[in-house]
C-alpha cells in the first residue's frame, strides 16, 4: 500500500489521463462520529496518519485531506466521508477548495454506488453542493448487487450524448439521446430479451412526433403523437386492449397506469393539460380530483375516502398555491377543521373539532403568524389555554380529547 501522503492524481486535466502528478500531504481535517472537528498540520502526526488507507474502513464520520501546490501552482485536495457501519461513503477530489476530479459513491455495503468526473462545483460532498457540481465525461451508476443500472454522458455540465439504462441481466431497457442537455432524437425502450417495445421522439427538448408502447403485463399499450410538445393525437388501453381514453386534435383525456391499474386520467385542451385531473385508487374508486388553468392548480381539489364520494380534505388553490379555503371531515361525515389560506400561509381564521362535534380550538393567523387562539378540552365550553397578541400557550388534542402537546408561542412563533 502507498503512503497516504503521496497521491497520484489528475489536477490539470480533471478525469483524464493525460499528465500526473506527485503531492504530498499539509493537513488533514477530521470529523468523528459526535461532530467533534480537529485539523492536523503538525508533521510529526502527518506523519502518524499518513499510512492511513482513508478508502478502507474507518471511525470517521469525515475526513478532508489537503496537500501542497502541484507544478501548477494549484492545491489539491480529498474528502472522503463514512457510512455508520464504517465503510467508504464519499470519495470526491477537489482542487483549490472546489470540486475536481473523480467522485465516487459507495453502498454501505462496500460496493460502488457511483462514479463521476466533476469539473467544477462546491468542495463538498453534502446534497447543497452536489446540486451545484459540473459533470463532464461518463458517468456510471450501480445497484447494491454490482449491476450496472445507467451510463449518463456529459460535455461540460450538460447532459449530451446517448443515455443508456440496463436491466439486472445487462442488456439495455432505455436508451435517450441527448444534445447540450436536452432530449433530441429517439428514445428507445426494449424489453428483457432486447426486443423493442417503444419509442419517443424528441426535438430539443419538446416532444414531437411519434410515441408508442406496445404493452407488457404491468402496463398497457398507447400510441401517442406530439407536435412541438402539444399532445395532439393519443389512444390509451388497459390491459385486456379496452380503450378507455383518447385524445383527438389535442382534446380529450390521458391515462397513466400503475402496476397496470388506471392511476390518473388528465384532461386535455389544444395539445396541453387543461381541466380535470383524477387520480383513482387500485380498486378503481376516486382518491382525488382537481383542476388545471395553464398547467397549474386553480380552484377546488378534492381528497375521498375508501368510501365512494365521501369527502375527506377539501383545498382551495389559485394558480399553484394554497389560497382560500381549506377543510377536513372525519370519515363519519362531520367535519373536523377549517382553516383560511393566503398564498400558501395561514390568513385568518381557523376552527378545529371533536370527533363528537365539540369545539377543540379557534385561532387567527396573519401571513402565517399566529394573532390569537382559544384552546378547549372537549365538552368543555372554557378556554384551558389561550395565545394573545402572539404570544401564550396552545393546548392540542387529538380527536377524541387525548392531550397530545402544548406550544409556547412568542411573537406568533413556537418556541423551540
Amino acid at each position: 500500500m502507498k503512503p497516504l501522503f503521496i497521491l497520484t492524481t489528475l489536477l490539470l486535466f480533471g478525469c483524464s489521463t493525460k499528465t500526473s502528478d506527485t503531492l504530498t500531504l499539509s493537513s488533514i481535517q477530521i470529523i468523528d462520529r459526535n461532530e467533534i472537528s480537529e485539523t492536523i498540520s503538525n508533521d510529526q502526526r502527518l506523519k502518524l496518519m499518513e499510512q492511513n488507507d482513508f478508502f478502507s474502513p474507518q471511525p470517521y464520520k469525515k475526513v478532508t485531506r489537503t496537500y501542497r501546490k502541484n507544478t501548477f501552482g494549484k492545491t489539491p485536495g480529498h474528502i472522503t466521508t463514512y457510512h455508520p457501519n464504517g465503510q467508504l461513503y464519499q470519495s470526491l477530489e477537489t482542487l483549490d477548495g472546489r470540486a475536481y476530479g473523480r467522485y465516487r459513491e459507495y453502498f454501505p455495503s462496500g460496493n460502488l454506488r457511483l462514479d463521476a468526473c466533476i469539473i467544477e462545483g462546491v468542495g463538498d460532498t453534502s446534497q447543497s453542493a452536489q446540486d451545484d457540481w459540473l459533470f463532464d465525461g461518463l458517468s456510471r451508476a450501480w445497484d447494491d448487487e454490482g449491476h450496472l443500472i445507467a451510463e449518463i454522458p456529459y460535455v461540460k455540465g450538460y447532459l449530451d450524448g446517448l443515455a443508456l439504462y440496463f436491466m439486472p441481466n445487462g442488456k439495455v431497457h432505455r436508451s435517450a439521446p441527448y444534445s447540450k442537455g436536452k432530449q433530441h432524437g429517439t428514445t428507445s425502450l426494449y424489453d428483457s430479451e432486447g426486443q423493442l417495445i417503444g419509442s419517443q421522439a424528441f426535438v430539443e427538448g419538446l416532444a414531437h412526433g411519434r410515441h408508442h408502447f406496445v404493452g407488457n403485463a404491468f402496463e398497457p399499450a398507447n400510441r401517442e403523437q406530439y407536435d412541438q410538445g402539444a399532445l395532439m393525437e393519443a389512444t390509451y388501453f388497459d390491459l385486456d386492449g379496452r380503450i378507455v381514453a383518447q385524445i383527438r386534435n389535442g382534446n380529450g383525456q390521458k391515462a397513466l397506469f400503475e402496476k397496470g391499474k388506471l392511476r390518473t386520467t388528465i384532461t386535455y385542451q389544444n395539445g396541453l393539460p387543461e381541466g380535470e385531473v383524477q387520480v383513482f385508487r387500485s380498486d378503481g374508486s376516486l382518491e382525488s380530483k382537481h383542476i388545471l388553468v395553464d398547467g397549474k392548480k386553480h380552484g377546488e381539489e378534492w381528497l375521498y375516502f375508501d368510501t365512494p364520494d365521501k369527502p375527506k380534505m377539501l383545498i382551495t388553490w389559485y394558480q399553484d398555491e394554497i389560497h382560500g379555503t381549506v377543510k377536513t371531515w372525519y370519515e363519519d361525515g362531520s367535519i373536523q377543521n377549517e382553516r383560511e389560506m393566503s398564498h400558501n400561509k395561514r390568513h385568518g381564521h381557523s376552527f378545529a373539532w371533536y370527533e363528537d362535534g365539540s369545539l377543540m380550538l379557534i385561532e387567527n393567523y396573519n401571513q402565517g403568524k399566529l394573532v390569537k387562539g382559544s384552546y378547549l378540552k372537549r365538552g368543555v365550553k372554557e378556554a384551558i389555554s389561550t395565545v394573545t397578541d402572539g404570544n401564550g400557550t396552545a393546548t392540542l388534542h387529538d380527536a377524541n380529547g387525548i392531550h397530545l402537546q402544548s406550544i409556547i408561542y412568542k411573537q406568533g412563533h413556537p418556541v423551540e
